[in-house]
């Protein structure tokens, strides 16, 4: 595309299925757009001594790798803590974005997400039109107060349909209170 042309994008805008970022570039005095597409780790194939022994690069993530990322992280109502610890890894394996951060959050909390979303916003402050990136300290704040609202509304509780299934043995002795 060329400058003036009426389809070039100049503002981020996120594709609904890929997740992909369009971004207006420079490239050689022409303005031309290029896919960003979400940042994973991997392995660097260059280490040597002072270069890191990872490298992060751009990668499509479909709805089939969020899945698999977060199925191993519990749902809050169970316990609050293991869901915040699981996205907090899983926020540093992976770098998602304000986009991305929000897709897992939603993949995993399903129809809760929005008891606890708040007033989640994907856009900088600083810079409307810009979204978050993967380490904005923004993003981080953002984050926080989402975790509030996570400990908030699934606060730790007995769950009693455990222990109604608790049952003494037969021999064991009982309580007595004295």
């Amino acid at each position: 595309m060329r400058e003036g042309s009426p389809n070039l994008i100049t503002s981020s805008s996120v594709a609904k299925n890929t997740r992909r970022r369009k971004q207006a570039i420079k490239l050689d005095g022409l303005n031309d757009t290029a896919d960003l597409f979400p940042m994973i780790e991997v392995p660097n194939p260059n280490v040597a001594a002072g270069v890191p022994r990872t490298m992060l690069v751009y990668r499509t993530w479909t709805l089939e790798d969020i899945k698999k990322a977060v199925e191993g992280i519990p749902h809050p109502k169970g316990y609050p803590e293991g869901l915040i610890n699981g996205m907090d890894l899983l926020r540093g394996s992976y770098h998602p974005n304000g986009v991305e951060m929000q897709q897992v959050l939603m993949t995993k909390l399903g129809i809760d997400w929005g008891r606890v979303q708040g007033v989640w916003n994907l856009m900088e402050d600083t810079n409307p039109g810009q979204l978050l990136a993967h380490d904005d300290q923004q993003l981080t704040a953002r984050l926080a107060v989402l975790w509030v609202n996570v400990r908030r509304e699934f606060k730790q509780r007995a769950d009693y349909t455990i222990i109604n299934q608790t049952k003494q043995k037969i021999g064991e002795p009982s309580l007595s209170i004295d």
